[in-house]
């Protein structure tokens, strides 16, 4: 493990990024210290996040554990505020390192895409036997530091270092959308030719049209009225449906039932036991799929309303979305903003990125 290893060659080496996925690989702390930083990185998969590496080389004096350790995050302004970074004041409190064979790490909440420009400042620290706390040295990190380091390695994949610079630009579309610190634009440093990226409205990955599978009559009374999607650390999307009160005054319960695409695919039929679902707020007039990753938004979406009685349930028809579809919607919308339609293409245009550089 790091620990042995930093004792062995009592070195402590500079962060190095993997040349094909961009993740920081913890390197060798100085084992005189307790609690090391020892890398890097942000976390592209499901959620935008950053997530740090530390060495705890204290073996047999204590072991970190959700109940005894855990990250500590400030914002720039917090930290400016302060002249000491302790439990006491942090900003955020994400408890419990987690273990793994190179060390320890702990991920930061899900960024949204607007705040990417922000840096957040952090530590790590152990509860030790006797009660005290030992901490890491505070460091800071963003989004935007992270595709700088990316962009100035000679050997980063191409992949890569376009998967970083779409992800600036979606963050820039954002701030600018949201209005949001856009006198710091995320996408700034970016040269001109990273930031005009070439368009073109063959990204928006086309729906699917069978639906042969799904079992049930549709009452007609439910009609789904229109998705859009929340821009949160990953994308969530929001599904709008209109539900007659003689339909809703005597249900159980109240569910969007949906299948992944890849479900579609898989399954001979689609049914209530092999629906994934989430509940339908009568008050919100709406049911949210949480958490789609980048590289999942041009797959579709199956989804249908079903209504649960005391002894008969109603279903509604079955119908079909993806984010990438709202992007088109939004595009060909003509009182749509023109920073609406930036984000749409800069959403879908990371989108494409992030799966060539993730797969799926």
């Amino acid at each position: 493990d790091f620990a042995s290893l930093s004792q062995q060659m009592n070195a402590t080496i500079l962060y190095e990024a993997d040349v094909d996925t961009g993740e920081f690989v913890p390197v060798l702390p100085d084992p005189e210290d307790l609690v090391v930083l020892v890398g890097r990185s942000l976390l592209f998969k499901d959620i935008v996040k950053m997530r740090f590496y530390f060495n705890i080389s204290a073996t047999g004096v204590v072991t970190a554990t959700p109940e005894n350790s855990g990250l500590l995050v400030w914002t720039a302004e917090e930290y400016a505020a302060l002249d000491s970074y302790t439990v006491e004041n942090a900003g955020q409190q994400i408890r419990g390192l987690t273990h793994s064979v190179n060390g320890y790490y702990a991920d930061t909440k899900g960024i949204p895409a607007k705040n990417m420009v922000d840096t957040l400042y952090v530590r790590a620290y152990v509860i030790l036997p006797d009660g005290s706390y030992e901490y890491s040295e505070v460091t800071e990190f963003s989004p935007v530091m992270y595709a700088q380091l990316i962009l100035q390695k000679e050997d980063a994949a191409d992949t890569m270092k376009e998967l970083v610079i779409a992800l600036m630009n979606y963050g820039a579309a954002a701030q600018v959308y949201f209005n949001y610190k856009t006198d710091t634009l995320m996408n700034a440093w970016l040269t001109e030719e990273q930031r005009d990226y070439a368009w073109s409205n063959d990204m928006i990955s086309a729906l699917p049209k069978d639906t042969s599978k799904y079992l049930y009559e549709g009452d007609d009374r439910i009609v789904w009225r229109g998705s859009s999607v929340t821009f949160v650390g990953a994308v969530n999307q929001n599904f709008y449906f209109q539900i007659p009160e003689e339909l809703t005054e005597n249900a159980q319960k109240i569910e969007l039932l949906y299948w992944t695409q890849s479900d579609y695919e898989a399954l001979p039929q689609l049914t209530v036991e092999n629906a994934r679902k989430v509940s339908y707020s009568l008050e919100e007039g709406r049911a949210v799929i949480e958490g789609t990753a980048a590289k999942d938004l041009g797959k579709a979406f199956y989804f249908a309303v079903h209504i649960v009685y005391e002894d008969s349930e109603v279903f509604s028809e079955i119908y079909i979305d993806s984010a990438h579809d709202y992007a088109r919607r939004v595009l060909s919308g003509g009182t749509t903003s023109d920073a609406m339609k930036d984000l749409a293409k800069a959403l879908v245009y990371y989108s494409c990125k992030a799966k060539s550089q993730l797969g799926g």
